[in-house]
């Protein structure tokens, strides 16, 4: 359950209010929920980054970073060099 106009979400059986970058991961995750979503993924469609290969940004680390204090730290898994994937 989540509200995009103040970006709440409903999570665990808790709320919790997001950054709209940590909104924009969390869809991108629970979209994919299971699935391993890349970091280029993210910066392409969380952050509006076009396609380039020399782009080396830790964004989106930090946001997960804050997203797991959010929701809890096992609910996002780091798959090693692919992504993150949401833990259902």
């Amino acid at each position: 359950m989540s509200n995009r106009e103040d970006r709440t979400i409903m999570f665990s059986g808790k709320f919790h209010s997001l950054s709209r970058m940590e909104y924009g991961v969390f869809t991108m995750l629970i979209l994919n929920a299971g699935e391993v979503v890349s970091r280029e993924k993210l910066l392409r469609d969380v952050w509006g980054y076009k396609d380039d290969p020399s782009i080396a940004t830790r964004s989106v680390d930090m946001c997960i970073q804050r997203l797991r204090s959010k929701i809890g730290s096992e609910s996002i898994e780091s798959v090693y060099g692919e992504g993150y994937k949401l833990v259902v």
